[in-house]
């Protein structure tokens, strides 16, 4: 996997989504999955992380990248405390 993502890395579209798993792993133990899971971050690129990471953002708060593209930048900051 890593090969294949060196490979593409200088032709991915940055606003491509990331691509859905297509196997299912059936693992013998907890620590094996730990593992699995450090190497498939370790596998992943940077940009997808934080691609990654926005969507679930986004998906989080019930946002469409078109509504959030559509309402445009704001221009101040908000800072809420909370006790």
């Amino acid at each position: 996997m890593k090969a294949r993502q060196e490979s593409d890395a200088g032709n991915r579209n940055i606003s491509a989504t990331p691509e859905p798993k297509k196997r299912v792993v059936i693992l013998d133990s907890f620590e094996q999955m730990n593992e699995t899971d450090i190497q498939e971050m370790a596998d992943t690129l940077p940009i997808d992380r934080i691609r990654n990471s926005v969507e679930l953002i986004l998906r989080a708060h019930g946002v469409t990248r078109e509504q959030l593209l559509k309402k445009g930048h704001s221009t101040t900051v908000e800072i809420l405390r909370t006790s």
